[in-house]
């Protein structure tokens, strides 16, 4: 394998470990069902957000189960990537309020459909 598809991996695996570790520490449950883990920015070389829905939510913590998961690895090293973060989280709050919002997120099966309702 090349060199650079070594540190790809490690990296990703990186990401998974941290963010694993974090919750051992402390959940990332926001409420209302939805966890919001994220990576560690040291080992992400470009932003992305994973989103995971579960047929049956699982234990985040003793009080609530998550059936949806925002999974962030975010590069936060440019003023205007932090910039670009920003401005997601501005326009993806109201959306975790909105319950039409959220049923629609849990019941979409195709990921193209549901990068739609999240691009809008």
């Amino acid at each position: 394998m090349r060199p650079d598809i070594w540190k790809k991996r490690d990296s990703a695996q990186a990401v998974c470990a941290r963010a694993l570790n974090r919750e051992e520490v402390t959940s990332t449950s926001i409420g209302r069902g939805i966890a919001f883990p994220h990576g560690d920015s040291e080992y992400v070389s470009q932003s992305h957000l994973v989103v995971i829905t579960l047929d049956q939510p699982m234990r985040r913590d003793d009080t609530e189960n998550a059936g949806v998961i925002f999974f962030a690895c975010f590069n936060m090293n440019s003023k205007d990537e932090r910039k670009r973060i920003e401005s997601f989280y501005r326009e993806l709050i109201p959306c975790l309020k909105d319950e039409t919002i959220m049923k629609k997120i849990r019941s979409f099966p195709d990921p193209g459909a549901l990068y739609k309702i999240l691009a809008h």
